[in-house]
C-alpha cells in the first residue's frame, strides 16, 4: 500500500488487521506519529500490530529509561508510552498471526533480566 500523503481518515476507513499491518510495514517513520497512533487506536489493531508497533517505534528504549527527555523528542516519548500503557492493559486481541518482531536469543535474555514483560520479547504472557 503506498502511504505516501495518507491521512487518519485513510487509517479509521481500513477494515481488517491485515490491511492496518500493510500501511504498518510500507510507513516512513520520518512523516511523524500521526499515523502510527491511528493504527494503535483502530478497533482491528490486534496484539501482533501493536507489538511490531512497539519494536519499530523503538519504544523499548523508552520503557527502560533510556532516553533523556527533551521537547523534541516529546511526541516519540509520548506516543511510546501510550503504546506501552495499552499493550500492558491487555488493550489488544490476539493476533491472527505470529509476532516475530521482537529480539533474538541474547537480547531476549538481556530484556528478561532487566525485569522486561514477556508479552514484549515474545508476544505472550508467562501464563501462555
Amino acid at each position: 500500500m503506498d502511504c505516501d500523503g495518507l491521512k487518519v481518515d485513510d487509517i479509521k476507513a481500513l477494515k481488517t488487521s491485515l490491511e492496518l499491518r500493510e500501511v504498518l510495514r510500507d510507513y516512513n517513520w520520518d512523516d511523524g506519529y500521526e499515523i502510527p497512533h491511528a493504527i494503535a487506536e483502530h478497533p482491528q489493531c490486534e496484539l501482533g500490530i501493536a507489538l511490531e508497533l512497539f519494536w519499530l517505534a523503538g519504544a523499548i528504549a523508552v520503557y527502560l529509561n533510556e532516553v533523556e527527555p527533551t521537547p523534541w523528542r516529546r511526541e516519540w516519548i509520548d506516543f511510546c508510552e501510550q503504546l506501552t500503557a495499552r499493550i500492558l492493559a491487555g488493550t489488544y486481541k490476539p493476533s491472527l498471526f505470529k509476532f516475530e518482531g521482537g529480539p533474538g536469543r541474547v537480547g531476549a535474555y538481556k530484556l528478561r533480566k532487566r525485569g522486561v514483560p514477556e508479552i514484549f520479547i515474545t508476544g505472550t504472557t508467562p501464563d501462555g
